[in-house]
């Protein structure tokens, strides 16, 4: 409601309104007064029932009879009483005060107040020595009831009591009652006469009631009430004495009735005049209270009837009603029990749970209470004062008024662009909600505090117009007029003009971002604004000094658009809105005029790309995205480590093993051993270099060293400063977490390595982090026993020192938590400094906020993802649910806690993507599938920091569906490529069938460029192994692709020979033979991994198709699978996850071979083209099959649960087996209980087949089949019989096959008996079954002889390798030559290969390719083809001198880099791969190279007595994530 007059004046009309109330409080049952009825109601003084007249000799004049029955009893009220006059009366029956009823009353109980004289007047305090009682029927004579004498000399002051209190021996029935014969004592003044204040007549005697004047007599009472919402908000709360406490009857809506109410038995009998009530103030509609009436009723003492005494209106404020209610009764009360009952409770439709009514404290009183006015009164009132009105000729807001001594001044706006400091006015276009708070403070003392936000309406300088509508941007704009229906063309602006050398950086990037997104090219030029052009002027708009530094204003007119802002980033993000406006307004630019700025200071996202290494070139697309969006401050989490150090065990040495990071270059050290990350760090200049270029551009870059804990980066090379022999207090049941993630801080050497950490980047004459830089210490999660007393010793030394080498220090908000152990010491001052509020549990908003600290909102619900590939939602999910936070997140709600969001100190909000998911729990997203996560949450909090509500597109989910839809098409920022897409004229980027050279057969022009070592011969590209390739002008090309070639091995391929690659900013990006011998691809330090193995002589066509999340091999036109990878640590010198089902791959197409260590190969017939998204066919009908099982989810699967879930081609809806109550049809679905679930699908028909296969769940790691037998039938009515028995699959989402001999199916029966363990339960759960014909796959058989002569120590010498010897096998030899062997066999076929003796060699053993460990040293061996099969069998000559090894040749280097731009950062260090040349005939290979850690061994014996595993060297692994099961942030 919008008040026309000040909150104080109205308040002046309630007293009106109770005492209005109050002239019908007080009528006594009608059936009181029956004819002929002798009234004897107990406990009421009849004097003042309904119908008693009141008369007086003397009348009384001024002081009339009616005043000594008005019930004001105090006698020290000179204007409420009778008065006979100044004289003393004589004793006699000429002066008297008369009480006549309406009916006949019993009466044997008499309450007589007289006058208390003032103490110049003695006697005092009364004259009245004596007086009689008299009492007549209704037609009788006065008879005397009783002579009251008083006993005893007068008081030391002259005078009587002024109280007097008679009991009759026995009840009179009577008419009328009066007063009269007073004995009255001569006094020394003119004043004697007899004055009496109340005259009271009951039925039954009255007990002494306390009366004590300024006394709360509900303290020390029983309070219950008739319900109560929780046991903290119990009647006993309401009076406790404690504002902060509160009873509340639930959170339903009461009946307005007895039924709900709020009673207190009080101490002692106690007469009531006063009563002081306060309601909860609510954060949610009805506020601040929803209490609209409600009535008061007692309990007279020796009664048990509830008599109502008052029913009281509510006053209106803002949206409901006043939560202080102070009530003043007609007449006062004696009672036993006093409540609050018969609540009328508002509501409106929006709020449908909190609904209760909630008492925060109940004072009752005898005598009036003076409203004693306290800090936190006073600003409740001001909290209360409800909306207020700018006029539009205001140009300074008025401080509300505050009580004697109180001082108020203006604390803040959230727009501070039309209120601004000191309450300063700029009128908005269009009249503006604008939220302002206010600090008081008590005078003479250091009391202060801040209201809540006060809503204040500033009229516009417009008034609305039929003209185009606001412009449709993300997020919205703040102003807009427009008396006009007409648009700028596009093409009418040719021309852009800057009128200040210091915008040419910002006007270069919107000339080019203009051309990206329009193609038009701008012609650029400092100088005046002018027709046709972009036009930014630097400085305040004409009468606007409050724009600030991110506002600008706009003008949008017939033939120009015209741009003013006071900075240059101001400048920049008009720039945004005329970028996101050429793809909203398509029709042209709509004329009007925009005033725009931002509601919060710091709109954030933060990357951990310590635990996940994130490019700076990513980490820059991502900058420039937020800026698109107006978000402005970008945290980098740049040290961390693995949660879960127990997943390498208890053993504390053991988990030193975990991986860890530190992403920026150090100049610290310990005994040589720098912190920095060896896989990927960033340099000082770079980084230094980055936060300057995004602070010119706008962006805030807040670089984040995690400190004390999460630490291991430090840690590992300071051991003798870690926290050790110690679990962590949020350590799992039954496991030992350790703390040597912890820099032990209770040691000062601990603290000064911190400071030498921070002064590395914070200090010098370059400093990486100079004065304008927020630098974050981390400061979260410190966790150690009794841990609290040395945590706040670090913040206390840690965070003065930063503030005094002029940064501003940001910290985790971890101070509150229980996790925290210990107690006694508190951070210094938080003024100066601003906190992450990440949760509620481990930083209480309130008492951070009044420490000093400067607040934003990162809650970790709903803000926080950790990533896992999952696609789930919500808090510590894959994706935030974007939704809610669309319908909730406001920057200044922390939870329940709802701060000023006008206070400066508020600053906003952000999101977090934490990568937790890394080393054991690694899940391979990749650095493009982060940024779809990060783009996905970035408009909600885009438009919730920068507009009003957050809510200006709409509410609720349509709200949410249209900014979505806008974002649809802004898109990316301009100019940023996170995906790697690339343009395409035609079907295809790139072809290549070499029959033109290396010329590009398709219509973009991308020839290939010569680079070494590989010819074009017969139209093929021939590549020579080593460093060998062509350059392609198409790097690399993100997913939805498709790469396709012929290749043929020339000889046979070893482990790391690369097909295709490009650079990479850290690990490698090829497609490559793998440590196990199979097809395969690195990026971003992981491996992945193709089942299949290319053959030798044989050319085979191969494609690889890149999705989200999904690479998927074909050869030959059959689908091989997908790629599934592993992560290697290199500080635990082992693969620590493998089987990782995430494989987003970016083709790396730089380079056809590579610099260093290409393939051996024929290649033919490239082709890079979409990928194709034609829909499979459903050739076999699945829709028609009849689906039974012994075991499924009926109801309360989301994902389905039903078998026929599984065929119906969508891979979101899945069969479950039962978790639900078990029936004799329906079994328990997890295999620990059952022995067998199974599975039936009878046909619509008999279809030829050779394939079963069931594809998991993709969404959870739980319900993954590991052990099946299959069985079918060959007619529709036959038996079953078993084409498979206890096949065993991999516990993970891959598709999984049954393959058999052709044959016609009808029905087919799946029986399980294992699944993975998850959470305790082995259940089922398929997305999607198939069949299929496909033909059986041959297989090559290669092997070849080598002879070598051997060194001095036996080893043969691999550099002097010849083909040599009698190569024979069991199959069809394809080869004509002796030495060679190569056959194609069905898969599976057994080969046995031989090795024929031939004179001067002598047979050593079969070899993997490049291998120095035999697989078997017998001449004869049997293999299975179930891959592609390559062996070397290798001849030591015989005879001739031995050599002497030659001194190792020195690595082939690559051809020379380019030097990089800028600084370049420091190379990766290698893992241990095989190096370039490290096959046979290139140089020897020293040592033998371990098997692949984590891949399955490829068995090339089925049968017989040797078991040769292809040994190769293990590729060295990357990072990756699972999803955090813990609520809490990353612990």
């Amino acid at each position: 409601m919008k008040k026309a007059i000040k909150a104080s004046t109205q308040r002046r009309w309630v007293p009106f309104v109770f005492a209005a109330a109050l002239l019908c409080s007080a009528w006594l049952p009608l059936s009181a007064f029956a004819t002929g009825e002798v009234v004897s109601t107990p406990n009421v003084n009849h004097v003042r029932a309904a119908g008693t007249q009141m008369t007086a000799q003397p009348a009384g004049g001024k002081f009339s009879a009616d005043k000594a029955a008005d019930g004001k009893d105090d006698s020290s009220d000179h204007d409420s009483r009778w008065s006979s006059g100044d004289d003393r009366p004589a004793k006699d029956e000429n002066t008297w005060l008369q009480a006549t009823f309406a009916k006949p009353t019993s009466l044997s109980y008499f309450k007589i107040v007289f006058e208390t004289r003032d103490a110049g007047a003695p006697p005092t305090p009364s004259n009245v020595k004596a007086f009689d009682i008299e009492y007549k029927t209704e037609n009788g004579d006065w008879k005397l009831a009783r002579t009251y004498t008083r006993t005893g000399d007068p008081l030391a002051t002259g005078g009587y009591d002024a109280v007097v209190k008679v009991k009759l021996g026995a009840p009179i029935e009577a008419k009328a009652v009066r007063l009269t014969n007073f004995d009255v004592l001569n006094g020394s003044t003119a004043w004697n006469g007899v004055s009496v204040a109340e005259f009271e007549a009951y039925t039954n005697e009255q007990a002494d009631a306390v009366d004590t004047e300024n006394v709360n007599h509900v303290q020390g009472a029983t309070a219950k009430a008739n319900a109560f919402e929780a046991d903290n908000l119990g009647a006993d709360k309401a009076i406790d004495g404690k504002r902060g406490t509160r009873w509340s009857s639930g959170t339903a809506k009461p009946e307005k009735n007895t039924s709900t109410y709020l009673e207190v038995d009080l101490k002692a009998t106690s007469k009531i005049g006063f009563l002081d009530i306060e309601f909860e103030e609510r954060t949610v509609d009805v506020k601040p209270s929803n209490v609209k009436e409600f009535e008061i009723q007692y309990q007279a003492p020796g009664s048990s009837d509830w008599i109502p005494v008052k029913t009281v209106s509510n006053a209106q404020n803002g949206s409901g009603y006043e939560p202080r209610v102070r009530v003043t009764l007609e007449a006062p009360i004696v009672a036993k029990k006093i409540r609050l009952t018969n609540f009328d409770i508002a509501t409106v439709p929006s709020q449908s749970q909190w609904n209760g009514v909630s008492v925060t404290e109940f004072e009752a009183y005898t005598n009036v209470q003076t409203a004693n006015e306290t800090l936190e009164s006073v600003v409740s009132k001001l909290n209360r004062m409800g909306d207020q009105t700018v006029a539009a000729d205001v140009t300074q807001i008025e401080a509300p008024e505050v009580p004697t001594g109180f001082a108020i001044e203006f604390n803040g706006a959230d727009f501070e662009q039309v209120i601004g400091k000191g309450g300063a006015v700029h009128h908005p276009l269009t009249d503006k909600i604008v939220q302002v708070s206010w600090k008081v403070s008590k005078e003479g003392t250091r009391e202060q505090a801040i209201t809540n936000d006060i809503a204040y309406e500033v009229k516009g300088t417009t008034a609305p117009a039929q003209g185009n509508a606001k412009p449709t941007v993300v997020p919205e704009i703040q102003e807009w007029f427009s008396n006009s229906t007409d648009k700028l063309g596009l093409d009418a602006l040719t021309a852009v003009t800057y009128g200040d050398a210091s915008l040419k950086s910002v006007v270069d990037e919107f000339v080019a971002d203009y051309k990206d997104f329009t193609g038009k090219t701008l012609a650029a030029s400092q100088g005046a604004a002018k027709a046709g052009a972009f036009n930014f002027t630097l400085g305040d708009p004409a009468g606007d000094k409050l724009l600030g530094e991110e506002g600008y204003a706009m003008q949008i007119q017939a033939d120009r658009i015209d741009v003013t802002a006071p900075a240059i980033t101001g400048n920049m993000y008009a720039m945004q809105t005329i970028l996101q406006m050429t793809k909203t307004e398509t029709d042209g630019f709509p004329v009007g005029e925009m005033r725009d700025y931002p509601r919060f200071p710091v709109r954030g996202f933060m990357w951990d790309i310590a635990r996940k290494p994130i490019s700076l070139e990513m980490v820059g697309n991502a900058a420039r995205t937020m800026r698109y969006y107006k978000m402005n401050d970008l945290q980098l989490h740049l040290s961390d480590n693995l949660i879960f150090l127990e997943s390498y065990g208890n053993n504390e040495a053991d988990q030193w093993g975990a991986y860890s990071a530190f992403r920026l270059e150090s100049g610290l050290s310990n005994n040589g051993v720098s912190p920095t990350a060896k896989d990927y760090s960033i340099t000082k200049a770079a980084l230094r270099d980055f936060i300057k270029t995004q602070r010119d551009l706008g962006m805030n870059v807040v670089p984040e060293i995690d400190m004390p804990a999460h630490a291991v980066a430090f840690t590992r090379v300071w051991p003798e400063l870690a926290v050790k022999n110690t679990k962590v207090t949020t350590s799992p049941a039954g496991k030992n977490r350790s703390a040597i993630d912890h820099l032990d801080v209770r040691k000062p050497e601990a603290r000064k390595l911190i400071r030498d950490i921070f002064d590395d980047y914070t200090t010098g004459a370059n400093p990486v982090f100079d004065t304008d830089t927020v630098v974050h210490v981390g400061a979260d999660e410190f966790i150690i026993p009794n841990g609290r007393p040395s945590y706040c010793e670090f913040y206390n030394d840690l965070v003065p020192h930063l503030l005094d080498s002029g940064h501003t220090p940001r910290i985790w908000g971890s101070f509150d938590s229980s996790w925290l152990a210990g107690g006694g010491t508190e951070p210094q001052s938080g003024e100066g400094v601003q906190m992450d509020i990440w949760s509620l549990g481990w930083a209480n908003p309130k008492r951070m906020f009044d420490k000093g600290f400067s607040l934003i909102n990162i809650l970790d619900n709903p803000n926080y993802m950790v990533p896992n590939g999952g696609g789930n939602r919500g808090a510590y999910g894959d994706y935030l649910d974007t939704k809610n936070v669309y319908n909730s997140l406001d920057p200044n709600k922390f939870g329940n806690t709802v701060l000023p969001s006008s206070d400066p100190r508020i600053l906003g909000a952000g999101f977090a993507i934490w990568n937790d998911n890394i080393d054991t729990n690694a899940c391979g997203l990749s650095e493009a599938d982060e940024y779809v996560r990060f783009f996905d949450a970035l408009p909600v909090y885009a438009e919730n920091n920068w507009a009003p509500t957050g809510q200006e597109k709409g509410q609720g989910n349509a709200g949410h569906e249209n900014l979505y839809n806008i974002v649809k098409k802004t898109g990316d920022a301009p100019r940023v490529n996170p995906h790697s897409k690339a343009p395409k004229t035609g079907d295809s980027y790139a072809e290549y069938s070499f029959d033109n050279g290396l010329a590009d057969a398709s219509k973009n022009g991308r020839d290939l460029k010569a680079g070494k070592d590989a010819t074009v011969e017969n139209g093929e590209l021939n590549l020579a192994g080593g460093a060998s390739y062509v350059e392609s002008p198409l790097d690399k090309i993100g997913t939805g692709t498709s790469l396709s070639f012929d290749i043929e091995l020339t000889r046979p391929a070893c482990p790391g020979d690369i097909l295709f690659e490009a650079d990479a900013p850290y690990g490698t990006l090829d497609i490559r033979v793998m440590d196990n011998g199979k097809l395969g691809f690195t990026r971003e330090l992981y491996n992945y991994y193709f089942d299949y193995k290319l053959p030798v002589g044989k050319k085979v066509h191969v494609e690889i198709v890149t999705a989200t999340q999904k690479t998927t091999l074909k050869v030959d036109g059959e689908t091989i699978g997908e790629a599934s990878g592993s992560f290697y640590n290199e500080f635990a010198k082992r693969v620590t996850k493998d089987g990782i089902g995430n494989s987003t791959f970016t083709l790396p197409l730089q380079r056809i071979g590579s610099k260093t260590r290409g393939i051996a190969a024929e290649i033919d017939n490239i082709k890079v083209a979409p990928a194709s998204t034609d829909k499979p066919v459903d050739q076999y009908n699945k829709a028609k099959w009849q689906a039974r099982t012994n075991s499924w989810t009926q109801t309360g699967e989301s994902a389905g649960g039903h078998l026929s879930h599984a065929l119906d081609g969508n891979p979101a809806t899945i069969w479950h087996s039962n978790w639900q109550p078990v029936t004799a049809e329906n079994v328990n679905g997890d295999l620990k209980v059952s022995k067998m679930i199974y599975a039936e699908f009878d046909f619509d028909k008999g279809y030829d087949i050779t394939q079963f296969s069931f594809t998991p769940r993709g969404d959870v790691g739980s319900g993954f089949i590991t052990k099946a037998t299959l069985k079918v039938k060959n007619t529709a009515n036959g038996e079953y019989k078993t084409v498979a028995t206890d096949q065993v699959f991999r516990a993970d989402s891959k598709k999984k096959t049954f393959i058999f001999d052709e044959q016609t199916v009808y029905g087919i029966r799946l029986e399980i008996t294992d699944a993975n363990e998850h959470g305790g339960h082995k259940y089922v759960a398929v997305s999607e079954f198939d069949i299929a014909n496909t033909p059986a796959r041959t297989n090559t058989v290669y092997a070849h002889g080598k002879s070598y002569a051997a060194g001095t120590d036996g080893a043969l010498d691999l550099a002097t390798g010849k083909a040599a010897g009698q190569i024979a096998g069991s199959a069809e030899d394809l080869d004509a030559s002796k030495p060679v062997y190569r056959a194609e066999v069905k898969g599976g076929t057994t080969v046995t290969l031989t090795a024929e003796q031939v004179d001067g060699l002598e047979f050593v053993g079969w070899f993997a390719p490049c291998s120095t460990e035999p697989v078997s040293t017998d001449a004869s061996c049997k293999v299975t083809a179930d891959y592609n099969v390559a062996l070397e069998a290798r001849y030591k000559r015989i005879g001739g001198d031995p050599i002497v090894p030659p001194a190792p040749d020195p690595e082939p280097q690559p051809d020379p880099e380019p030097e990089p731009e800028p600084e370049p950062e420091p190379e990766p260090q290698p893992g241990p791969e095989q190096q370039p040349g490290d096959r046979p005939g290139d140089k020897p290979v020293d040592k033998p190279s371990p098997k692949p850690s984590g891949q399955s061994d490829d068995k090339l014996v089925a049968t017989g007595d040797v078991s040769m595993a292809v040994v190769g060297t293990a590729l060295v692994g990357g990072m990756g994530l699972v999803a955090a099961g813990a609520k809490r942030r990353r612990r």
